[in-house]
């Protein structure tokens, strides 16, 4: 018999996701969220060996996202979608033992990881997180032109980083004030070298940049939205995808600055 070699076209994804699909998430209700990787936004250390080994550009001081490993040099532009703060517990070894956080929505306490009763138990032994979902200027404008929905990144700064962090708070509280929501302003996270008694890491540092469009606005207001009801399913958390990174020791004792 004679083969069909024809070749099939490949479909292409509409342009607009039809209303008729819209409906409910049917089918994915047992995926956990340790059954997903979460991109994460970070910054490359000396000891960023596996970061380094897979995006062969990678300096010291770049910014990358952990799942797409795109590196932005030693910037990137961001808008802010979400923020909450956690308290995470590491192993000796710099492995992520726990992590527990008040749900955005409901307030209510969630707990996450492998160990999450030594961390009840042992609550001094872990340390503040400052989290921020985000998505990139770069990757806003890419959805807005092909109409396509995301997935949101984290940037997490922790121990020395988070006088940095709190900075970032202050600015968006006072945009508050001016009832600009979190996600009206664009902000650049810019890294620089910071020398302690005993070593050095590179530092996030965050400008803020210019107010989103009325176009970037609309879109950004509803994948707010949608961020903050995944966050409420616990669809999204904080635990850590890559290998810790070494302890940077600073006179406060501080452990690791993100």
């Amino acid at each position: 018999m004679a083969q069909n070699n024809e070749k099939v076209p490949a479909t292409k994804a509409p342009a607009e996701l039809p209303a008729y699909l819209q409906t409910d998430d049917t089918g994915v209700e047992t995926i956990e969220p340790s059954d997903i990787v979460i991109p994460r936004i970070k910054i490359a250390q000396s000891t960023s060996h596996n970061a380094k080994k897979i995006i062969t550009e990678l300096k010291d001081g770049d910014v990358y996202n952990s799942l797409s490993n795109e590196s932005y040099g030693n910037k990137v532009n961001i808008f802010v979608l979400l923020y909450w703060k956690s308290r995470v517990w590491f192993t000796d070894d710099f492995k992520m033992r726990g992590t527990i956080y008040n749900d955005i929505v409901t307030r209510e306490k969630v707990k996450f990881g492998s160990d999450t009763s030594y961390c009840e138990k042992h609550w001094d032994e872990g340390i503040d997180a400052y989290n921020y979902m985000v998505i990139t200027e770069k990757e806003l404008q890419q959805s807005i032109k092909t109409n396509q929905i995301p997935f949101p990144s984290i940037f997490s700064c922790m121990s020395a980083a988070i006088s940095s962090a709190r900075q970032l708070n202050g600015k968006l509280k006072t945009n508050s004030l001016k009832r600009i929501p979190i996600y009206g302003q664009l902000t650049t996270i810019e890294t620089y070298e910071h020398k302690f008694k005993k070593g050095q890491a590179f530092m996030p540092r965050f400008k803020y940049g210019r107010y989103a469009t009325e176009e970037e606005f609309k879109f950004l207001k509803d994948f707010h939205n949608k961020c903050k009801e995944l966050q409420k399913r616990a669809d999204v958390h904080v635990e850590e995808t890559e290998e810790k990174q070494e302890p940077v020791n600073t006179s406060e004792g501080d452990k690791t600055p993100f």
